[in-house]
């Protein structure tokens, strides 16, 4: 039954990160799961919006920051399994960055159809701020149940806008480390 419950649990970590092409298993215990998230190939733009030559940053498979007025960067999600009833603890070691210089990341712009405006309203306080945005580099959820399985989601959001230097601050690898407590290593038989 372990063995059983074991490859499940690896099936599904599969499974999950197969979704989020950037981010590969390295280890997996009933302890502790071990991922790296690697940056792909940056897709970066100029856009122009009221005179202000701004920085569009992308790459494949990301989703994007879309709070109006704030930095409209990328970010990745990922699901991992956890045994039932487990407790997870997220740390996170950086791997690889770079920054790039003279940037001013591009703001998220209200969805109004399809027609870019032609004005933009900044966010005053992380524009002219001094704290990176977004602040964290990963974020990870309360444990969830989602069908018969216990999961946590992180969002890994690989690049910040430093707005004190104008510029982008660029995680190409990070290593994001779950150690989990308590919880069951067998789990329930599902009853359909």
């Amino acid at each position: 039954m372990f063995n059983k419950c074991l490859t499940g649990l690896l099936i599904w970590i599969t499974a999950s990160t197969i979704v989020s092409a950037q981010t590969r298993l390295i280890e997996n215990s009933t302890r502790q799961i071990i991922v790296e998230f690697s940056l792909p190939a940056p897709q970066l733009s100029e856009i122009e919006l009221d005179g202000q030559t701004y920085t569009r940053f992308d790459y494949d498979g990301a989703r994007m920051i879309r709070q109006p007025g704030a930095p409209m960067l990328p970010y990745s999600i990922t699901s991992l399994a956890i045994p039932p009833g487990a407790t997870a603890k997220m740390s996170y070691e950086i791997l690889g960055q770079e920054k790039y210089s003279g940037k001013i990341a591009l703001p998220g712009i209200p969805s109004v159809g399809v027609k870019t405006p032609e004005t933009v309203r900044l966010d005053e306080d992380i524009y002219n701020g001094a704290a990176p945005f977004p602040a964290t580099i990963v974020e990870m959820t309360e444990p969830a149940d989602v069908r018969f399985m216990r999961t946590v989601t992180l969002q890994i959001q690989p690049v910040q806008y430093l707005p004190a230097a104008q510029s982008l601050r660029i995680i190409k690898k990070i290593r994001i480390r779950i150690d989990l407590s308590g919880g069951q290593i067998a789990a329930r038989t599902a009853k359909i």
